[in-house]
């Protein structure tokens, strides 16, 4: 969180939001998130800013709720019932993209806090729901960055992954490249002009500029793909 300079950090153990002061160099208050009517259990697992930093948005894949909040007003927390929510990003305008975690196929989702309603955009793609996909969204609210798993496509130590890139206004696919990753990671320079994907470091145009490397690490220095443009 840039303007209050803060990190957060789901707790899964104690269904709350530990919070560091990077300016203080100490640790917070937490805030606590309260249990939904008639849930046995909680685990936190998401956690999304909005770009403006005005809401906090929390995943909860045991008690099938999401949680919004604003970090300046944290005791006040709006759950939303939604099916075992997994990585997730929302908007200025409160809009949550979430993933369902589910073995079998699946979609992005979206939520509307502002009326509770989940739709799902007709054209978004088939994933696969990955308890630890990500989800990401640019700071202007136009670009969401979610992944689809092409393991089954494997040169060790690499798999594939298809990254979608989508706009939010129409919510249409603009952009698909395949990439060889290491992990499901993704995030993009504080300018938006580099997106980190899987250990590559990709322009606005997707080409891979450069890539992690790791030394006395033979496992993950053994192969590597020479590609220069996705």
């Amino acid at each position: 969180d840039s303007r209050r300079d803060l990190y957060y950090f789901t707790d899964q153990k104690q269904a709350r939001i530990q919070v560091f002061s990077r300016t203080q160099a100490r640790w917070l208050s937490p805030i606590l998130i309260p249990k939904p009517s008639g849930a046995a259990s909680q685990q936190l697992l998401a956690i999304s800013l909005s770009p403006s930093g005005s809401k906090l948005a929390i995943s909860d894949c045991v008690a099938n709720a999401i949680y919004v909040l604003n970090p300046d007003t944290p005791t006040s927390v709006a759950t939303f019932p939604v099916t075992t929510p997994a990585g997730l990003a929302i908007s200025d305008a409160g809009i949550v993209y979430f993933a369902p975690f589910n073995s079998s196929g699946t979609y992005i989702q979206k939520l509307d806090t502002s009326t509770g309603k989940v739709t799902t955009p007709s054209g978004y793609p088939t994933i696969i729901g990955d308890p630890q996909q990500q989800v990401l969204l640019s700071s202007d609210n136009r670009r969401l960055f979610f992944w689809h798993d092409l393991s089954f496509v494997y040169l060790y130590p690499l798999t594939f992954r298809q990254l979608y890139v989508v706009d939010t206004a129409s919510d249409t696919v603009i952009q698909s490249p395949t990439i060889p990753v290491r992990d499901s990671a993704l995030a993009l320079s504080a300018d938006q002009s580099v997106l980190s994907a899987g250990a590559d470091f990709l322009d606005s145009q997707f080409d891979i500029r450069a890539y992690a490397a790791y030394l006395n690490d033979s496992d993950r220095q053994s192969t590597r793909l020479n590609s220069s443009h996705i």
